[in-house]
This record gives C-alpha cells, structure tokens and sequence, in this order.
C-alpha cells in the first residue's frame, strides 16, 4: 500500500498568467502558496488483476481504456500500468472550487505511480507531466500554477516565457508565516463548478492577442509583481488592497467569474471588518480569498447565515509519499 497526499493552493496574484495562450506571448507571473488543505491518494495491489477505482464513483474493470476517470485512466495509460492495482482518493475539499484539485489530483497520482513502478522524478518533471496529461492529452484549457504548488509545495515565485519556466521557492520568514496564517481565510461560496469554459475563452482570446484579455492579463500580471514586493520585504498590510485590486482587474475577464452569491458574500466582507477579498480560482463559485486584521466580526455574521469559512495555512512540503507498508518513508 502507498499512500500519498499533495497540497492544494491559493494564487497570491498573477494567477491566469500561467496559460499558455498568454505567456508565450506576453510573459507570466504568478505568486502562489500552498495550503494545509489536501488531496491524498492511496495505491495498492489488487490480486484480482482488476482495475478498481474509487472516488466519487466506484470503478471495477479489466481494461484500462474503459476506465472512466479521465485523469487516472490516462496516469495509469503513460506509465503503463498494467491491471491489478487499486486506487482511492480523498480530498479535504470538494472539486471545483477554485484551489486548483485537478493539477493537484494529477501530481499526487502520478508521485505515487511513479514509486509504484519504483521510478524516480523530479518535482519540476512532476509537475510538467501532469501539465502535459491536462494539456496535450485531455486537451483542458490550464495552467501550470497548480501542479508546480502542489510539487514544490511553499510559496513560490513562478516566471514563465516563451523559452523558460522558472520556479523559486521563496524563503518564509515566520512573521510572514503567521500573518498569513492569521490574516486570510477561505470563505465557501456553496458553489461548485467546472472552470474549463472560463480558462478556455481567457486562453483563446489571449492566444489572439485580443486587446481587452491582454490589458486585463497585464494588470493581474503588475499585481502579482506588488505581492511579490510585499512578500519580500516580509509584509502582508496592503495584501488586503491588492486583493481587492485584483478583484476588479478579474471581473472584467468574464462575466461568469461573478454572480449574485459571490456578490452577496462581498458585500458581507466588506461591510464587516474584511478589507479586501476576492474568488479564487477561474471564478463563477468555489472559495473567496479573504484579508482582515480581525475576523471576529465577519465570522458571526457568516455564522448567523450558515455560510462556511475555511481557515488556512501555509504549507512548505509539496507532494509527498507519506506511508508505504505502514512505514513512514522519506520520498
């Protein structure tokens, strides 16, 4: 038995920078953190040399081409692994809410089939792997933000060209650390969704050098390099500023990032001691970022109307194989 987990993410700023529609032609920059929240993946022989999957739903086959799980059919497909292997997974949020669980789905299967076959990579091929089943082969509109977090694990610097992919974990000062800890938390919209139409419209638009998309991008992009400003000079005061910056740069991506709830809960925010907030993720649902010195009061009023808030924190291991044959490892 192999049991792995990889963290999920929250995007600091830049976030969007990452597809390549936009940065191949225009550069991306992209600040990121991983967080105490999980996606774990245990693997283990099957003697019935069956395919079993389980996950949201329950597989049972002999063929892997008739595996229904995208992502897990096409892992087991490149690696080639032949029948007699289970798989379950577990995450500590749902999917679809803007923490990026898909890429971190990718890299913590792909960790722990690569230690099943006994093979060794890099967290950089890692996470290009997972990008390449996303990207080349399931054809999905995505970044690279995701998988490279869930690898690495901490917070990361991410610089991306047309000739290069640059990843520098940063150095976290523990003044840092427990700001971030104590000053923004993950508010649940109650909606899940699925970004892929948002990213794919951000990613054609961008990759035709369309004005508006570009200016837009441009700006995330500028706002990502003022986080990156702040996080050096070990300071998180005008974080919540940004956040709000951000925000409105973002909603003029689509008109799909927001709706009634999101705005709802917003206005909630502000109206309640939260000094900047914003949706994480591609928009439309999932989890709002937010930035206040104190959340005593927001937390009652969210309480009173049984809106749920995730406290996070930051996290400096990227994915890991955790337990195999009940023995801790080191992988």
């Amino acid at each position: 038995m192999i049991i792995v987990r990889a963290p999920l993410r929250v995007s600091l700023g830049g976030g969007g920078t990452d597809l390549p529609g936009y940065f191949l032609k225009n550069n991306g920059f992209v600040i990121s953190a991983a967080i105490n929240k999980f996606i774990t993946i245990v693997i283990n022989e099957n003697l019935k040399k069956r395919y079993v999957i389980k996950y949201s739903k329950y597989e049972n086959v002999t063929r892997v081409e008739n595996i229904k799980h995208n992502i897990i059919r096409e892992c087991l497909k490149i690696l080639k692994i032949k029948k007699g292997i289970e798989i379950s997974s577990f995450s500590d949020v749902p999917h679809g809410t803007g923490l990026g669980s898909s890429g971190c789905f990718t890299v913590c299967l792909l960790k722990g089939l690569y230690f099943y076959k006994k093979k060794k990579i890099s967290n950089k091929n890692l996470a290009l792997k997972a990008f390449y089943i996303e990207k080349k082969i399931l054809k999905q509109s995505v970044g690279l933000q995701d998988q490279f977090t869930s690898a690495y694990g901490g917070l990361l610097k991410q610089t991306y060209t047309r000739g290069s992919i640059i990843i520098k974990k940063i150095n976290i000062k523990k003044n840092f650390e427990n700001n971030f800890n104590k000053k923004l938390i993950l508010i649940y919209t109650g909606i899940t969704r699925n970004s892929y139409a948002i990213l794919k419209r951000q990613e054609y638009l961008s990759s035709k050098n369309e004005k508006q998309m570009i200016n837009n991008l441009n700006e995330i992009k500028k706002i990502g390099y003022k986080v990156y400003n702040e996080i050096i000079n070990n300071n998180l005061n005008n974080y919540g500023n940004l956040l709000d910056e951000h925000w409105q740069s973002k909603l003029k991506i689509d008109k799909k990032i927001v709706n009634k709830k999101i705005n709802i809960i917003i206005k909630l925010c502000k109206k309640n001691g939260v000094i900047g907030c914003r949706v994480v993720g591609a928009g439309g649902g999932g989890y709002i970022l937010a930035f206040a010195n104190n959340f005593s009061k927001i937390k009652k009023v969210l309480k009173k109307k049984k809106i749920i808030m995730l406290p996070i924190k930051i996290v400096k291991k990227g994915v890991q194989i955790i337990n195999h044959y009940n023995k801790k490892v080191d992988a």
